[in-house]
């Protein structure tokens, strides 16, 4: 991710320069229909501007998107990832590790109540769409016959659909290993305490919005990015 931060900007100042005329660019919104075809008509001084000004936006982006996606969202849900693995394969007494799992949630709310409205819910509305504009873009410009161009649409849509499922995935994960624990606890224990402690707990969730995160929420995104793309492509034809 952090090579993304560099990767992409570069990809977008190359395409400025290669492909003005390529949407979503800034210079797309400057060229002309000339039979049927966009052109650029105003020099290459402008577009050498153009480019770094897109690079200046791009970069300031992937490295705002580049602390709270990487640098704090994931770190912070691993740390939490780790916590439920290791009580997972704890051996200590039940009663200490329904103790410990208290702290789990407690870890749980405060992580929530910081990335829930704001950093993970625009991460989970703007991943997609930026995937699917630029698988969009990256099936429009199969058949143009431009094998540079093609390169840096693949390796963009190759970004955004990795860090895209490192994020759910690994979000995904905290909740699956909290019902296994919960799962396997509950048939082990004995006391009617300790049972009943046990039915109170939930597993761990990641928020965004009013959702959360599931194991397979990953492939829902993928599946819903898809559908998107084809409609686009629907739409345009």
């Amino acid at each position: 991710m952090h090579i993304a931060v560099s990767l992409i900007p570069l990809i977008l100042t190359a395409l400025t320069l290669l492909s003005p005329c390529f949407p979503p660019l800034i210079t797309s919104l400057l060229c002309r229909p000339i039979k049927s075809k966009f052109v650029w008509m105003n020099g290459p001084f402008s577009k050498i501007g153009f480019s770094i000004v897109e690079f200046a936006l791009c970069h300031m982006a992937t490295t705002i998107a580049n602390y709270y996606a990487i640098i704090f969202l994931v770190m912070t849900t691993s740390r939490l990832w780790l916590d439920c693995k290791n009580l997972s394969d704890s051996v200590a007494a039940l009663e200490d590790q329904i103790l410990f799992y208290r702290k789990i949630q407690i870890y749980e709310k405060t992580l929530n109540s910081c990335i829930r409205y704001r950093i993970f819910l625009t991460l989970a509305l703007l991943g997609p769409l930026f995937q699917v504009s630029v698988g969009y873009a990256l099936i429009l410009v199969t058949n143009s016959g431009n094998i540079v161009i093609l390169a840096l649409c693949w390796l963009m849509y190759f970004v955004m659909f990795s860090v895209s499922m490192v994020i759910f995935s690994v979000t995904g994960l905290v909740n699956r290993v909290s019902w296994y624990w919960i799962a396997t606890r509950r048939v082990t224990c004995t006391r009617k305490v300790v049972r009943k402690a046990m039915r109170s707990l939930v597993p761990v969730r990641i928020q965004f919005g009013n959702n959360f995160v599931e194991p397979l929420t990953p492939l829902v995104v993928q599946e819903f990015c898809v559908r998107q793309t084809v409609s686009l492509l629907l739409l345009r034809g």
